[in-house]
């Protein structure tokens, strides 16, 4: 900076934050750095960054996990595939018989209850599975039990990760939220591209897949002549779920990051003094 005179002024150069992504205000007062103090810099985007990768990853796994725990517990959804799947025509059970059958698994999964207890609760036949599919099933309680568990986290990831960056930056920790979770979006619709571009080119060893890595057993590996779980559930059934999960997933993303993308623009443009 030069004076009239043409002496240049003596004073330090230095950036005042209050208006920059740098701004740290939690001391009432704006944080001045040194111009070029990258040490300065990188010390206060540090929690910027991580409250946005929690957000981020939060937001991708919310996005997953809520649509796959409503599938697990919709009886109405299970007779709806297994109806158009033909279950009562490719079996002895009819849909008055295989109604009691999913009441009880969806009740197995919320509790502590035995499968037999369960179909005995609903007045389903408590003889329908065999001890192997028993087994098998309470290896899957576990896994949905998992899948529950990692929608609670996502969820502490969005309100931990959004919590710190709006104490980190109160003039628009907003808006770094909104971008976090449009991130998040976009990284899950990427994901369900290219795991829908697999499944499509050969489901069945996606299939073989995610049971070889999920259970550490071969309880899985039944027979469709004979188990009565692969006989009511069988592979087209997960095939359509597998497809109704990434619909609904790919839907609620792109509703997640328009709506995300829409809410920062508008923050963006408020004036200064609202913000």
């Amino acid at each position: 900076m030069v004076r009239s005179s043409g002496v240049p002024d003596p004073s330090p150069t230095i950036v005042t934050l209050a208006t920059n992504p740098l701004s740290d205000q939690s001391d009432g007062g704006a944080r001045v750095c040194q111009r070029g103090d990258l040490d300065c810099a990188s010390t206060m985007n540090v929690p910027r960054a991580f409250s946005a990768m929690l957000v981020s990853a939060g937001t991708a796994i919310l996005l997953v996990t809520i649509p796959l725990v409503q599938i697990l517990s919709d009886r109405a959804y299970f007779a709806a595939v297994q109806d158009r799947h033909a279950i009562g025509r490719t079996t002895e059970f009819g849909a008055e018989e295989i109604a009691p059958i999913n009441e009880a698994i969806v009740r197995f999964f919320a509790s502590e209850m035995s499968l037999p207890d369960a179909l005995a609760s609903t007045g389903a036949p408590v003889q329908v599975f065999g001890d192997r599919e028993i087994d098998h099933m309470e290896d899957v309680r576990a896994l949905v039990r998992a899948v529950g568990s990692t929608r609670d986290l996502g969820t502490v990831l969005v309100v931990l990760g959004g919590g710190l960056a709006i104490l980190a930056r109160p003039r628009d920790g907003l808006r770094s939220v909104l971008n976090a979770v449009s991130r998040g979006a976009a990284a899950t619709i990427g994901l369900l591209a290219l795991l829908g571009a697999i499944a499509l080119a050969d489901f069945g060893a996606l299939f073989t897949q995610f049971h070889l890595v999920s259970f550490t057993n071969d309880l899985w590996m039944l027979d469709p002549r004979t188990d009565n779980l692969i006989r009511i559930f069988p592979f087209g059934f997960w095939l359509e779920a597998t497809l109704t999960l990434a619909v609904r997933c790919a839907f609620w993303s792109v509703l997640v990051l328009v709506g995300a993308l829409t809410l920062s623009a508008l923050a963006r443009r408020r004036p200064e003094g609202l913000r």
